[in-house]
């Protein structure tokens, strides 16, 4: 009895996904069709049902033979790719490792220099001022520099920082 109610259920699961795919209406208009082509011309029917019969299971195989050759070929290229991600990767991260740290000492270096240059420009403004050196910027039609007027002592010089 329970083997009976469960065959039940699944003919009747699988009666109800088949109406989902081809409603009813289709499927009595093709059964329709064919018992009448059987009955109008039963030796064709025959010759048909005798192909369909013994060439259906080389034809399944075969199908299942292309998806699996296809499933592997996707495989097989997925799992190349993966690989050579992979190479690439071991080469790009310590390649960027290695930029990123010669872009921070240049960083480093060249904010180095620029409070360097600037604290060495405050102490020769101290200077100048302290022993009678006037420094001045200038941007004239020369280049940008400084010129320290050395004031005192004897005779006046200029001195032009930017044509050593």
């Amino acid at each position: 009895m329970v083997v009976s109610n469960a065959a039940a259920g699944l003919i009747g699961f699988t009666q109800r996904q088949v109406d989902r795919v081809v409603t009813p209406e289709s499927r009595q208009k093709a059964f329709t069709q064919t018992t009448d082509f059987a009955a109008a011309r039963p030796i064709l029917f025959a010759f048909l049902l005798a192909q369909l019969t013994f060439s259906l299971v080389p034809l399944l195989l075969f199908a299942s033979f292309v998806a699996s050759a296809f499933l592997f070929a996707f495989g097989a290229a997925l799992l190349f790719t993966l690989f050579w991600l992979g190479v690439s990767l071991a080469i790009l991260v310590p390649t960027l490792f290695i930029t990123g740290g010669i872009g921070i000492l240049a960083w480093a270096w060249a904010v180095t220099s620029f409070i360097a240059v600037r604290w060495l420009y405050g102490v020769l403004q101290g200077i100048a001022g302290a022993d009678g050196l006037e420094l001045r910027r200038y941007n004239g039609n020369k280049k940008n520099g400084i010129q320290v007027d050395v004031k005192g002592g004897e005779g006046d010089s200029k001195l032009d920082g930017a044509g050593y």
